[in-house]
């Protein structure tokens, strides 16, 4: 697949295909409305400091409040993008509508972003050797890293 033939996230280096974010740092402006950046791992650092802000500054510290802010229903399927999120956290005892993200921990943050990218970017193509996924562990693990020192 070439990177012409890749979901718009992949093609902008925007895996979570941010928006209108003031904190991004993008490289230019799109005309559909969504930010590019100069490399995936760019990308995936604003899409980390902008989970932090909303579970952090916003409050948003449930599933529901989170992706109904991050992805709201005016522009997609909120109730579909949030159970498919949930398959992507940890199993917890109580239902999808209370279940507090919990985004504390590298790992939780990783497993949301994992979520992101897959909900707004679709499955990988086998050639890209990461299961389905579109990023190794190690290059989202290492932007979440830098990412702590943005806040």
């Amino acid at each position: 697949m070439s990177k012409q033939q890749s979901p718009r996230g992949i093609r902008n280096n925007n895996p979570g295909n941010l928006r209108r974010y003031t904190r991004a740092t993008p490289v230019g402006y799109k005309a559909d409305g969504f930010w590019v950046f100069p490399t995936a791992t760019a990308g995936l650092i604003d899409l980390f400091i902008l989970m932090r802000n909303y579970y952090t500054h916003l409050g948003l510290k449930t599933l529901p409040a989170f992706i109904s802010r991050y992805a709201p229903a005016s522009e997609n399927d909120t109730v579909l993008y949030i159970s498919r999120a949930a398959q992507w956290l940890p199993p917890k005892p109580t239902p999808i509508a209370k279940r507090d993200l919990r985004l504390d921990t590298p790992n939780a943050q990783i497993d949301l972003a994992r979520a992101i990218i897959a909900i707004e970017n679709g499955i990988a193509p086998p050639e890209r050797g990461f299961d389905g996924e579109w990023f190794s562990i190690q290059l989202i693990a290492g932007a979440l890293a830098v990412s702590r020192g943005h806040i």
